[in-house]
């Protein structure tokens, strides 16, 4: 269902079609609020002032990142080699394949709308 104004617990199940890089990935997500999104982009910025040429920064605006796709993601299809679906976690985040974790990342703060998934289309765990 299309919301104009985002509810507290109010989610959306999506999905991330396969790609070169990935397979498809169906989640369940929180849309980030305005306020949340500008504080998240500040904090990441401001770590990236801090660089001091060893890369340091860039981890910690990573594991920031990580961290807030922690809180936001509820649900994901995401398995390991042995086809047993992964915790979602700032750890696990930061394993995830660059373009999805990425993509994943614009959703969540709404720099990317994400396919839906529709009604009786179902939720499968295979990735």
């Amino acid at each position: 269902m299309k919301k104009a104004f985002i509810d507290d617990g109010y989610t959306i199940d999506a999905k991330l079609e396969e790609t070169d890089w990935y397979p498809k990935v169906q989640f369940t997500y929180r849309p980030m609020l305005q306020a949340d999104r500008l504080q998240l982009f500040q904090q990441i910025q401001h770590v990236s002032r801090q660089d001091n040429g060893n890369g340091e920064s860039v981890k910690e605006g990573e594991l920031i990142a990580a961290k807030a796709m922690e809180e936001y993601l509820i649900r994901w299809d995401v398995v390991d080699r042995d086809g047993r679906t992964v915790e979602i976690n700032a750890a696990n985040y930061l394993q995830l394949e660059a373009h999805l974790s990425g993509d994943l990342f614009n959703v969540v703060t709404g720099n990317k709308a994400p396919r839906r998934v529709q009604e009786g289309e179902g939720k499968d765990t295979k990735n």
